[in-house]
């Protein structure tokens, strides 16, 4: 047997853009198409879009990179349906970003646009169910269930990912990471089903294998896609500003909180003299969601009394989300202040936040 390694994601989907370019530029047929802000959308203005889509990517924005390979974890296929999902979706903003680039010569696209295009695909709201991109906080009704099981298996596996054992380096024995929860928690079924869905999503994999479930498994490590998820994702406002609208609140002042910033939002227009204000809105449902899942957290760990445990799952993950979300929040209200969208991203950032803060421009809800 052999095994043939799959090519880069870079090079792969740069020579892509290029022949797309390439052929943009050779040919005479024209292409008819009007957006609606009036622009002609023709050969040249195909091509400049390709280019602006080629030098964010591939020269300006190595988090959107970062955040494919991730994600797809070695899965070609999936990375190009991604990518194609980001040209075509309808929260990708082509008239707004042409507009941009011939009014000041640049634009680059932002790491919030790019994942929001990703898990909003063509739909208006995020659904986990119809996006490539998982909801960590996603809560069952199984007994116990709680809105950080995925985090506190990742977590868990995590902390082994350099042990090396004889189904290989990383893997944990699933029984006696189950006895654990068990032990603590009180909540199997909660468990199982996380890390069912943790399989189908390849944030962890068993040794069986099988991306459906961990049916007949008996080992089980973190994935790129998990570290990813855990460390990077989870903290940012575009993914936090879309999984709140599909994840099951125990809390129905806060549902309806929530609810009634959502019906703000797609009230207020995207002009620029409402562009802070929508962003405020957005911001504050954040902080409100954040919030929520912070007081949850506190109430779990009062009634199963983690703070006296010395365990990765007794562990709490919600301080720091918050910390990093807030340190984002500076950075972007300043760049979105000072107009700053046709600039790439600046090395004012915090890396260890791992995310881009580009302005959240007018058309960025």
């Amino acid at each position: 047997k052999f095994h043939i390694a799959s090519p880069q994601f870079r090079a792969m989907i740069s020579s892509r853009i290029n022949y797309a370019i390439k052929i943009l530029q050779s040919t005479d047929e024209e292409i008819d198409l009007i957006l609606p802000s009036g622009i002609y959308l023709d050969k040249s203005a195909i091509a400049d879009f390709m280019g602006i889509v080629r030098d964010s990517i591939f020269q300006h924005n190595h988090f959107i990179i970062t955040f494919i390979e991730s994600i797809c974890f070695g899965n070609m296929r999936f990375a190009l349906q991604m990518f194609a999902t980001f040209l075509t979706s309808g929260a990708s903003d082509v008239d707004k970003m042409l507009r941009i680039y011939r009014r000041e010569g640049s634009y680059y696209v932002a790491f919030h646009e790019f994942v929001k295009s990703i898990m909003l695909g063509d739909r208006r709201y995020y659904k986990e169910e119809r996006s490539p991109v998982m909801n960590l906080f996603d809560c069952g009704t199984d007994r116990n269930s709680s809105h950080f099981t995925c985090l506190r298996i990742i977590e868990a596996l995590s902390r082994k990912r350099g042990v090396n054992t004889p189904e290989g380096q990383g893997y944990v024995e699933i029984t006696l990471l189950a006895a654990s929860f068990e032990d603590i928690f009180d909540n199997r079924a909660d468990f199982i089903r996380a890390m069912d869905r943790l399989v189908t999503r390849q944030l962890i994999e068993v040794n069986t294998r099988s991306t459906e479930n961990i049916s007949n498994a008996t080992h089980v490590r973190v994935t790129s896609a998990g570290w990813y998820y855990s460390s990077r994702l989870v903290s940012a406002f575009p993914y936090l500003d879309l999984v709140w609208q599909d994840t099951p609140l125990n809390d129905e002042r806060v549902e309806q909180e929530l609810h009634n910033a959502l019906v703000q939002v797609d009230n207020l227009t995207d002009r620029e003299a409402q562009k802070m204000e929508r962003m405020e809105v957005r911001y504050h449902r954040v902080e409100v969601f954040l919030d929520y899942l912070k007081n949850e957290e506190k109430r779990e760990r009062a009634t199963f009394e983690l703070a006296g445990l010395n365990s990765p799952i007794a562990m709490p993950f919600i301080p720091k989300i918050i910390q990093t979300f807030k340190r984002q929040k500076t950075q972007t209200m300043y760049r979105l202040r000072e107009n700053r969208e046709r600039f790439a991203e600046e090395a004012t950032v915090d890396q260890n936040d791992y995310l881009d803060v580009d302005t959240l421009s007018d058309a960025s809800e």
